[in-house]
């Protein structure tokens, strides 16, 4: 028997990075890119800071609508690559830099604690990513849909040969989702050359 289930709305947040148009390397003007993009397509949200100043941050309206998502995406996406242009920068869908980079944290009582709990990683780090977030009609269902994807991708993990989880190594120590040790946070920031 199918049950019928009330549609649900999607939303997408990408970051994108903010590049030097004739190295490619990343270019330290999410300020000045966020208010002219703020000017140009109004101060609504949709545009906005991101962790770092060399990135950027578009987050359509959520809706029910596949179509009218990917219109205003695209709406989105030309109207800060149009403002990012006119202050001399490029904007890139990119998952990082292939540069070495220095990033900039932008200034945010959020992004200084996230500096803080999450130390070197936090210091070094330039990702950028596309995020689809998709409603649920209770706390219940959030969680249990957390559940069943965990359950899925721990399965997939396993199934890899000779892997029996997920674990990433920086200094020869392990990170989690819970952080970066103790020891990292309080580690001063390294200095540019």
């Amino acid at each position: 028997q199918t049950v019928p289930v009330a549609a649900r709305t999607v939303g997408v947040e990408e970051e994108l990075m903010l590049v030097n148009p004739v190295d490619g390397r990343p270019a330290s003007a999410g300020n000045t890119v966020l208010e002219v993009a703020q000017e140009w397509l109004g101060p609504d949200g949709r545009i906005d800071h991101e962790f770092k100043m060399e990135q950027t941050e578009i987050g359509s309206s959520p809706t029910v609508d596949i179509g009218a998502l990917r219109d205003e995406l695209l709406e989105l996406r030309r109207g800060v690559a149009s403002a990012a242009g006119s202050t001399g920068v490029h904007v890139v869908a990119v998952a990082t830099s292939p540069f070495k980079v220095r990033p900039t944290a932008t200034p945010n009582e959020r992004y200084d604690r996230m500096v803080e709990m999450f130390g070197i990683i936090a210091r070094q780090q330039l990702t950028c990513g596309q995020h689809i977030h998709v409603s649920v009609n209770s706390p219940e269902e959030g969680v249990a849909a957390l559940r069943a994807a965990q359950r899925r991708l721990s399965d997939r993990l396993q199934e890899r040969k000779g892997l029996a989880g997920l674990r990433i190594e920086v200094e020869g120590e392990a990170v989690s989702a819970r952080g970066p040790p103790r020891a990292w946070r309080s580690r001063p920031r390294a200095r540019p050359a």
